[in-house]
């Protein structure tokens, strides 16, 4: 009997290390790939920005063009 209680001990503790391990495992799997993410949104914005600024330059190229003409 004391044999199968110190069985199911071993046991119950090598699963709870297998859950607390696979657990850190996939978190630490999701924070690399929510920084991913983040870096391609900022990089996605900042090309949007650069778009919004060189259409304002046009823009304000050419109110300059019509106020010399």
């Amino acid at each position: 009997m004391l044999k199968k209680e110190r069985g199911n001990v071993v046991f119950n503790k090598k699963l709870w290390f297998f859950l607390i391990f696979s657990s850190i495992i996939i978190f630490l799997f999701g924070v690399n790939e929510y920084r991913g993410y983040k870096k391609e949104e900022k990089l996605r914005i900042e090309r949007v920005l650069n778009k919004i600024n060189l259409k304002i330059e046009l823009v304000m190229s050419s109110i300059g063009d019509l106020e010399t003409s």
